[in-house]
């Protein structure tokens, strides 16, 4: 495997954590980011969380609250 591959596995590996860690109910910034640092970095967290906003899979009801949406709960039941 390549660079390349690893990163890919790094950005797939944080965002499990994030949908993980909003599996069970909605969270604040801080203790999310808190979970999800202990397997990566923040530049890969915030990455990961801005493209899981853009794309639909998380929501924000309010400022610095995050919450999963329909699409998100798919992919996190989506094969590995």
């Amino acid at each position: 495997m390549g660079l390349m591959a690893d990163r890919f596995d790094e950005r797939l590996a944080t965002i499990r954590l994030i949908l993980a860690a909003l599996e069970r109910s909605p969270s604040q910034w801080t203790p999310l980011v808190r979970k999800v640092m202990v397997s990566s970095t923040p530049w890969l967290t915030q990455t990961c969380l801005e493209w899981l906003l853009s794309n639909g899979y998380l929501e924000r009801p309010r400022r610095g609250q995050y919450g999963l949406t329909d699409k998100g709960l798919e992919l996190l039941g989506a094969p590995t």
